[in-house]
Parts: structure tokens; C-alpha cells; sequence
């Protein structure tokens, strides 16, 4: 089992290889359309944080979440290959829920994309579909739609 602890300056080399290998995979299935308005300002982003995963001296995957006032949004969640299967992403959730819980909210939620197939891993980790609708920001390789999922989990 990975330890979890907070994203350090250290790590960053690290996660950038691991994000970036997870989007290689990702953009086989669907990619982003071109934005119709400009991000917001660094300063009116939510802020958002981030935990590693580290095996060894080596970290495994990352999870980045945001804190509202309805409960915890994970933004993204990206495991080493070669990591996965080994626990890495449910320790990871498992820190954001317990971080959740001591911050006194009731629910994990995060989005993704149903032609991914990642729909049934966060299934498998109690996460519950809430709303399924055409994602706006994003298409499938071969231009058609694809489809926003969003899923929660409550936490007792």
C-alpha cells in the first residue's frame, strides 16, 4: 500500500510524467474542443490541492481536489501504469474522503468521461452515477459526442 501525503515541489517532475502519460491514454478516447471563452484568472480558480502516492521514493499517482461548501470535487486522478491495480488510486480517494469527513462534508464528487470505461473503476470504489449529459467541452476522437459523468459518493 502507497503512503499519501501532500504534493510537494519535489514531486513535480514526477507528476507531470505521470499526468502526462494518463492524458496520452485519455486523448485516445476523446479530446478538448477548442475553448469558446479564455480561463479565468489564476486568482478566481478554485483552488485546488493536491496528494501523491508514493511507493518507495517513487510516486505512483496524484489526485487533485477542491474543498466547497457541498463537500469535496476530485478534479483529476492519474495513476503510473505500471502502478495500476496495486491500490494506488483507492488509497488516494480513501485520503480525500477521510480529509472530507474531517473537514465535516458529507460527499465526494467527481466527473469524467463515460467512453473512458473509468466510470466503472470509480463504480467499483462507491462512487454512484448522479448525472450522465453531452460533454461540451470535449469530443471523441472520431468527432462525435461523448458523454459527462458525474458521480458522488456520500460519506456516513
Amino acid at each position: 500500500m502507497p503512503s499519501i501525503r501532500s504534493k510537494t515541489a519535489a514531486d513535480v517532475d514526477q507528476v507531470t510524467a505521470i499526468v502526462a502519460l494518463a492524458t496520452q491514454e485519455l486523448r485516445r478516447v476523446y479530446a478538448p474542443l477548442p475553448r469558446k471563452n479564455p480561463m479565468p484568472p489564476h486568482h478566481e480558480a478554485a483552488p485546488y490541492l493536491s496528494l501523491v502516492a508514493v511507493t518507495g521514493n517513487v510516486v505512483a499517482g496524484v489526485v487533485e481536489y477542491c474543498v466547497s461548501p457541498g463537500g469535496i470535487h476530485i478534479r483529476s486522478l492519474a495513476v503510473h501504469p505500471r502502478q495500476r491495480q496495486r491500490g494506488v488510486a483507492r488509497a488516494l480517494i480513501g485520503a480525500v474522503e477521510r480529509i472530507a469527513v474531517s473537514e465535516g462534508k458529507s460527499q465526494v464528487t467527481l466527473s469524467t468521461i463515460r467512453e473512458t470505461g473509468n466510470p466503472t473503476i470509480f463504480a467499483k470504489l462507491g462512487f454512484k452515477v448522479v448525472d450522465a449529459a453531452p460533454a461540451e467541452d470535449f469530443h471523441g476522437r472520431d468527432g462525435q459526442p461523448v458523454t459527462k459523468i458525474t458521480m458522488c459518493r456520500i460519506l456516513a
